[in-house]
């Protein structure tokens, strides 16, 4: 998955005045057929390659360029892991060696973008829409604190305190085992205690946005108040879970809660749409989303995901339409049905170096034509 020290190193990049190439390209998980990848990149790599010449790159450089290419067709065409990414970016630049594999959470629209600098804008909006999460599973004596990111899961922490179990009342009316509960207490809280101040440390070090809580419902309640101020106002969510779960079971669990959160904040946005709608600040909708594509006034696009609708498209001048549409109105050339249309605009704002946000299926943005965006 992503490693933010590698999309550190591939955003600093410069490889004038060598050219650098970035696929993107989003792995189609209803049609898994053998070979699809290499054929669709095989595809993408064609259409550029016939561009080259128009876009000013001297022969050398065309030259080093269709090598990059034929690099990646090479890796793509040996098979690619699917087993836990939704898509990929490839960064390279033979002359200068670069040369980056990023397999990556949810997948963008598939395309090839060739400049003097890696095409980043698509993984960086990928970072900001994803939150670091902290998981804090924890018992009377044991506890985990498991970080979950961009789709990897990890374990940070393993506590096991020495805190012998509960006794019976026994004794002279109980006094032995009452002296006993109160040592077993207080180790319990000496256990609490160290947990929250190693979590707290390794929040200090390694931020994270959210936190969750696992195990007992009763012991979480007990152990809340240890937590520091900064930890508590982190917790979104209680899990009645014994701690010894799995790391695969951690990772769906807190996904189903962010998709949730996320599906929350894709309301909160469309509400803010509608507010600066008013204004003349943004678009819902997609014919006035096309519009302001058309105009150059999109500045960002907020998108449902999963969103396939067909619309037309004019080769000739980029022109994209509803479905219907039949001649381009700004050069008369027939258009061509694609069978995606919001794909087709993601590609054109992210070609623009303009952030694409996708929100969840079954939100307001759904109801409000599934796509909209602010304006320059």
């Amino acid at each position: 998955m992503i490693n933010l020290n590698q999309v550190e190193s591939v955003r600093q990049f410069n490889g004038d005045p060598n050219y650098v190439s970035s696929l993107y390209l989003r792995f189609d998980s209803q049609r898994p057929k053998a070979g699809a990848d290499a054929l669709a990149v095989k595809s993408i790599i064609q259409t550029k390659k016939r561009k080259l010449a128009r876009w000013g790159l001297t022969t050398h450089q065309q030259q080093e360029v269709s090598r990059d290419l034929g690099r990646i067709q090479d890796f793509v065409n040996e098979g690619l892991d699917r087993r836990s990414s939704n898509g990929l970016a490839l960064f390279a630049c033979g002359p200068r060696k670069l040369w980056e594999v990023i397999y990556l959470p949810q997948g963008f629209p598939s395309d090839l973008f060739i400049n003097p600098k890696p095409h980043i804008t698509p993984l960086l909006s990928l970072i900001q829409q994803y939150h670091r999460w902290g998981v804090l599973l924890v018992d009377r004596g044991r506890a985990r604190f498991v970080e979950v990111y961009l789709g990897a899961v990890g374990e940070r922490i393993t506590i096991n305190s020495d805190v012998p179990p509960k006794v019976k009342a026994g004794g002279f009316a109980g006094y032995s085992a009452k002296r006993i509960a109160r040592h077993i207490e207080d180790r319990v809280h000496q256990h609490w205690k160290e947990v929250a101040d190693q979590v707290f440390r390794y929040f200090k070090q390694n931020r994270f946005d959210f936190l969750i809580l696992g195990g007992n419902l009763a012991t979480l309640k007990e152990f809340w108040g240890s937590l520091h101020p900064y930890l508590e106002e982190r917790i979104v969510d209680q899990w009645a879970v014994p701690i010894q779960i799995s790391l695969s079971e951690v990772l769906q669990r807190t996904s189903e809660v962010e998709m949730k959160l996320r599906r929350q904040w894709g309301d909160e946005k469309v509400g803010e749409l509608q507010e600066k709608q008013k204004l003349g600040k943004a678009v819902l909708g997609v014919r006035e989303t096309l519009k302001a594509l058309q105009l150059g006034r999109l500045a960002s696009l907020y998108l449902v995901e999963p969103f396939k609708v067909s619309g037309t498209h004019c080769s000739s001048c980029d022109y994209l339409g509803e479905r219907g549409e039949r001649r381009c109105p700004h050069c008369a050339q027939p258009l061509e049905k694609i069978p995606d249309l919001g794909e087709e605009v993601a590609r054109q704002v992210l070609g623009k170096n303009r952030p694409v946000e996708y929100v969840p299926a079954g939100g307001r943005l759904e109801r409000f034509g599934k796509m909209g965006g602010l304006l320059i």
